[in-house]
């Protein structure tokens, strides 16, 4: 069957309030049709994060583990990783260098899987 994995990738620049609702919304939406295992949320296109976005990102990262599914951030550029270490958020989000880290990380720790295994499924997001 393979592990489920959702990879979400913003193609806006910035995560704040609007955008970071809209995420949030898309997050739930994922969660509640797609059922994943696994969500990556693929920051490669985001340059900035403000307040807001952070708490948008924070409610992300509790309502997966709320239904047992495992968050993860990649490519989180410097703003944004900066943010996270002077709020001390670093330790509630997973993060990877990029989303080749991420796959080699679950397949170290899902062996049966194989690299094959993995249903990945990419949602793009975006304000219209």
């Amino acid at each position: 069957m393979g592990l489920a994995i959702e990879v979400i990738e913003p193609e806006d620049k910035s995560i704040n309030y609007p955008l970071g609702q809209t995420l949030l919304k898309q997050v739930q939406t994922c969660i509640q049709t797609r059922n994943p295992q696994v969500i990556l949320l693929d920051c490669a296109n985001v340059s900035f994060v403000d307040s807001a976005g952070l708490a948008a990102l924070v409610r992300i990262a509790k309502e997966a583990q709320r239904q047992g599914i495992r968050f993860a951030l990649c490519s989180v550029k410097n703003q944004m990783a900066t943010l996270l270490r002077i709020t001390s958020m670093e330790s509630v989000f997973e993060t990877f260098e990029g989303r080749e880290q991420f796959y080699e990380v679950l397949r170290s720790e899902f062996p049966e899987e194989g690299a094959s295994h993995f249903r990945r499924n990419s949602q793009m997001g975006g304000t219209a």
